[in-house]
Protein backbone atom coordinates (compact mmCIF):
# COMPACT_ATOMS: atom_id res chain seq x y z
CA UNK A 1 0.00 0.00 0.00
CA UNK A 2 2.69 2.30 0.89
CA UNK A 3 4.44 1.41 -2.62
CA UNK A 4 1.50 3.07 -4.37
CA UNK A 5 0.76 5.79 -2.13
CA UNK A 6 4.30 6.79 -3.28
CA UNK A 7 3.88 5.99 -7.04
CA UNK A 8 0.87 8.17 -7.04
CA UNK A 9 2.29 11.11 -5.16
CA UNK A 10 5.37 10.60 -8.08
CA UNK A 11 2.94 10.69 -11.19
CA UNK A 12 0.82 13.34 -9.51
CA UNK A 13 4.68 15.63 -9.04
CA UNK A 14 5.38 14.48 -12.49
CA UNK A 15 1.49 15.58 -14.19
CA UNK A 16 2.81 19.01 -12.24
CA UNK A 17 5.97 19.38 -13.34
CA UNK A 18 5.26 18.63 -17.18
CA UNK A 19 2.30 21.20 -17.07
CA UNK A 20 4.52 23.51 -15.91
CA UNK A 21 7.54 23.39 -18.16
CA UNK A 22 4.79 23.15 -21.32
CA UNK A 23 3.14 26.87 -19.65
CA UNK A 24 6.97 27.81 -19.15
CA UNK A 25 7.96 27.25 -22.95
CA UNK A 26 8.02 30.32 -25.88
CA UNK A 27 5.31 29.14 -28.01
CA UNK A 28 2.08 31.23 -28.22
CA UNK A 29 0.20 28.32 -29.35
CA UNK A 30 -1.04 24.99 -30.82
CA UNK A 31 -1.65 24.93 -34.34
CA UNK A 32 -3.75 22.14 -35.70
CA UNK A 33 -3.93 21.14 -39.27
CA UNK A 34 -7.72 20.56 -40.92
CA UNK A 35 -9.64 19.47 -43.02
CA UNK A 36 -12.72 22.25 -43.05
CA UNK A 37 -12.95 25.35 -41.40
CA UNK A 38 -16.00 27.23 -40.70
CA UNK A 39 -15.48 29.14 -43.84
CA UNK A 40 -15.05 26.75 -46.60
CA UNK A 41 -18.62 27.64 -47.96
CA UNK A 42 -17.88 31.15 -48.78
CA UNK A 43 -13.88 30.44 -49.76
CA UNK A 44 -15.15 28.26 -52.91
CA UNK A 45 -15.26 30.86 -55.00
CA UNK A 46 -11.76 32.44 -54.17
CA UNK A 47 -10.01 29.00 -53.13
CA UNK A 48 -8.14 28.87 -56.57
CA UNK A 49 -6.63 32.34 -55.20
CA UNK A 50 -5.06 31.02 -52.27
CA UNK A 51 -3.54 27.53 -53.69
CA UNK A 52 -2.38 29.00 -57.15
CA UNK A 53 1.22 27.57 -57.75
CA UNK A 54 3.55 29.62 -57.10
CA UNK A 55 7.32 29.83 -57.91
CA UNK A 56 8.91 29.83 -54.54
CA UNK A 57 10.64 33.26 -55.25
CA UNK A 58 12.00 34.53 -51.42
CA UNK A 59 13.23 37.80 -52.43
CA UNK A 60 10.24 39.94 -53.22
CA UNK A 61 11.54 43.43 -52.14
CA UNK A 62 9.28 45.35 -49.20
CA UNK A 63 9.24 48.12 -50.91
CA UNK A 64 7.24 46.91 -53.85
CA UNK A 65 4.71 44.97 -50.85
CA UNK A 66 4.51 48.77 -49.93
CA UNK A 67 3.90 50.11 -52.77
CA UNK A 68 0.65 47.77 -53.71
CA UNK A 69 -0.36 47.70 -49.84
CA UNK A 70 -0.51 51.90 -50.41
CA UNK A 71 -2.57 51.60 -53.54
CA UNK A 72 -4.92 48.49 -52.07
CA UNK A 73 -5.17 51.06 -49.24
CA UNK A 74 -6.42 53.77 -51.18
CA UNK A 75 -9.03 51.36 -52.31
CA UNK A 76 -12.89 52.43 -50.88
CA UNK A 77 -13.86 50.41 -48.13
CA UNK A 78 -17.25 48.64 -49.00
CA UNK A 79 -18.50 45.01 -46.68
CA UNK A 80 -19.47 42.25 -48.17
CA UNK A 81 -20.50 39.03 -47.14
CA UNK A 82 -19.29 37.55 -49.80
CA UNK A 83 -15.40 37.24 -51.20
CA UNK A 84 -14.51 39.33 -54.26
CA UNK A 85 -12.09 37.88 -56.95
CA UNK A 86 -8.81 40.06 -57.13
CA UNK A 87 -10.07 41.42 -60.63
CA UNK A 88 -13.45 42.26 -58.95
CA UNK A 89 -11.62 44.41 -56.42
CA UNK A 90 -9.21 46.07 -58.81
CA UNK A 91 -12.01 47.08 -60.96
CA UNK A 92 -14.21 48.31 -58.55
CA UNK A 93 -11.37 49.82 -56.56
CA UNK A 94 -13.57 48.76 -53.94
CA UNK A 95 -13.60 45.78 -51.11
CA UNK A 96 -13.99 44.76 -47.20
CA UNK A 97 -10.84 43.54 -45.79
CA UNK A 98 -10.28 40.39 -46.72
CA UNK A 99 -11.16 41.82 -50.30
CA UNK A 100 -8.01 43.44 -50.51
CA UNK A 101 -5.79 40.99 -48.58
CA UNK A 102 -6.92 38.67 -50.99
CA UNK A 103 -5.65 41.11 -53.82
CA UNK A 104 -2.27 41.52 -52.05
CA UNK A 105 -1.77 38.09 -51.82
CA UNK A 106 -2.69 37.58 -55.87
CA UNK A 107 -0.18 39.91 -56.23
CA UNK A 108 2.53 38.48 -54.16
CA UNK A 109 1.90 35.04 -55.46
CA UNK A 110 1.54 36.54 -58.98
CA UNK A 111 5.66 37.85 -58.33
CA UNK A 112 6.22 33.91 -57.56
CA UNK A 113 6.69 34.85 -53.82
CA UNK A 114 5.58 31.86 -52.17
CA UNK A 115 5.06 31.56 -47.89
CA UNK A 116 2.55 34.56 -47.21
CA UNK A 117 -0.35 33.25 -45.39
CA UNK A 118 -4.15 34.64 -45.05
CA UNK A 119 -5.07 34.68 -41.92
CA UNK A 120 -8.51 35.31 -40.33
CA UNK A 121 -9.27 35.98 -36.94
CA UNK A 122 -9.97 39.30 -34.99
CA UNK A 123 -8.14 42.90 -34.91
CA UNK A 124 -8.06 43.18 -31.56
CA UNK A 125 -9.01 41.50 -28.28
CA UNK A 126 -12.41 43.64 -28.06
CA UNK A 127 -13.41 43.38 -31.52
CA UNK A 128 -16.82 41.63 -32.43
CA UNK A 129 -16.60 40.46 -36.23
CA UNK A 130 -13.64 39.10 -37.76
CA UNK A 131 -10.88 40.73 -39.92
CA UNK A 132 -8.45 39.22 -42.52
CA UNK A 133 -5.00 40.35 -43.13
CA UNK A 134 -1.89 38.61 -44.37
CA UNK A 135 1.46 37.44 -42.76
CA UNK A 136 4.73 37.57 -44.26
CA UNK A 137 8.38 36.20 -43.10
CA UNK A 138 10.61 38.66 -44.32
CA UNK A 139 14.09 38.48 -43.74
CA UNK A 140 13.49 36.64 -40.55
CA UNK A 141 10.76 38.70 -38.85
CA UNK A 142 7.14 38.00 -39.01
CA UNK A 143 5.18 41.08 -40.65
CA UNK A 144 1.05 41.64 -40.78
CA UNK A 145 0.35 43.25 -44.08
CA UNK A 146 -3.04 44.50 -43.45
CA UNK A 147 -4.26 46.87 -46.31
CA UNK A 148 -7.15 48.03 -44.70
CA UNK A 149 -5.76 49.42 -41.89
CA UNK A 150 -2.07 50.05 -42.60
CA UNK A 151 0.40 51.37 -45.94
CA UNK A 152 3.17 49.37 -45.21
CA UNK A 153 3.66 45.84 -43.26
CA UNK A 154 4.00 45.68 -39.62
CA UNK A 155 6.28 44.18 -36.99
CA UNK A 156 4.35 41.16 -35.89
CA UNK A 157 5.73 41.77 -32.38
CA UNK A 158 4.70 44.97 -32.07
CA UNK A 159 1.15 44.39 -32.35
CA UNK A 160 0.94 41.95 -29.48
CA UNK A 161 -2.70 42.31 -28.25
CA UNK A 162 -3.66 42.89 -31.85
CA UNK A 163 -4.31 40.65 -34.64
CA UNK A 164 -5.59 37.60 -32.58
CA UNK A 165 -5.49 35.16 -35.13
CA UNK A 166 -8.28 32.06 -35.61
CA UNK A 167 -7.62 29.77 -38.83
CA UNK A 168 -4.51 30.11 -41.40
CA UNK A 169 -4.30 29.45 -44.48
CA UNK A 170 -1.23 28.58 -46.52
CA UNK A 171 -1.40 27.40 -50.38
CA UNK A 172 -3.80 24.17 -49.25
CA UNK A 173 -3.01 23.92 -45.31
CA UNK A 174 -5.82 24.91 -43.48
CA UNK A 175 -4.82 25.94 -40.04
CA UNK A 176 -6.65 26.55 -36.47
CA UNK A 177 -4.50 28.70 -34.77
CA UNK A 178 -5.39 28.01 -30.79
CA UNK A 179 -3.56 29.89 -28.05
CA UNK A 180 -2.00 27.79 -25.19
CA UNK A 181 -4.37 29.87 -22.66
CA UNK A 182 -7.25 28.28 -24.47
CA UNK A 183 -5.51 25.29 -24.73
CA UNK A 184 -4.54 24.66 -21.35
CA UNK A 185 -7.88 25.46 -19.72
CA UNK A 186 -9.25 22.69 -21.83
CA UNK A 187 -7.11 20.39 -20.00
Amino acid sequence: MQITDTYLRLGALTQFLGLFILLSMPVDAAYISLAKTPYDNQMNRIRHVITQADQGQTNLSKAQVEDWMKTIRGYRYRRSHTWQLPGETEKRRAGDCKDKALLLLDYMKSAGYSGTRLVIGKQNNRSKETHAWLEWKYQGEWLVLDPTFYPRPQSRDNLKSKYIREYIYLNSQKIAYIPYSVAVAGL
